[in-house]
């Protein structure tokens, strides 16, 4: 898990003096009528419904402030963008032309 916290942000303070996280995350999604239909059956027969799932997550945070080491780390996290600390190591993404 990576996460990125601009420097103004408020959990900078909170994170320095204690470094465990529990990081939750929920989100539904609607499910249209007809998406529910048992097989045959009249797709507007169905009920339209709505799935949940929440995700928790506790771990330590560990923040990473080094340039070099920031670099390092999008190689890791963000391959595709050919962000990182050296260029010899840039993988060039596939919708880019060279310069």
């Amino acid at each position: 898990m990576a996460a990125h916290l601009a420097r103004p942000d408020p959990l900078w303070p909170a994170l320095e003096a204690n470094p465990a996280v529990l990081l939750s995350v929920v989100d539904d999604a609607f499910i249209p009528a007809p998406w529910q239909a048992p097989g045959g059956v009249p797709p507007e027969h169905s009920t339209p419904t709505s799935f949940s799932a929440a995700v928790q997550l506790h771990c330590t945070a560990h923040i990473v402030d080094d340039p070099e080491e920031k670099a390092e780390l999008r190689l890791v996290v963000w391959p595709h963008t050919g962000v990182g600390a050296s260029a010899h190591r840039r993988q060039a993404h596939p919708a880019r032309r060279p310069r």
